[in-house]
């Protein structure tokens, strides 16, 4: 069974989504842009691009060959998973900030 263009393009759009998840897992050098995201943070940005680079390759390639996926016509699910998850972190990481510039102040 030939496989079309439409589902290369797919597959090749989630294989890079995957290797930029991969890219952030990585430890950033000083003085780089990632190196201001807190580990919490940039690791749960990098689980949420591999988790969509997977799906979105699954949902373009036959479905006997993923046969681990979420429905297409869910696809929902996996955007309001994924808002939360980064929104929390975020937050939880601006709470900390906040944390520790009181406790700053009040030395």
């Amino acid at each position: 069974m030939p496989i079309s263009a439409p589902a290369i393009l797919g597959a090749a759009t989630g294989a890079i989504v995957l290797i930029a998840g991969l890219w952030l897992l990585r430890e950033p050098k000083e003085g780089t842009k990632r190196a201001g995201l807190s580990v919490p943070t940039r690791m749960a940005t990098a689980l949420a691009l591999l988790v969509l680079g997977y799906h979105v390759a699954a949902w373009s390639l036959p479905d006997s060959w993923t046969p681990i996926k979420l429905p297409i016509a869910r696809w929902w699910v996996l955007a309001i998973a994924g808002v939360l998850m980064l929104s929390s972190s975020v937050a939880m990481d601006r709470r900390d900030e906040t944390q520790s510039t009181r406790d700053e102040e009040a030395r």
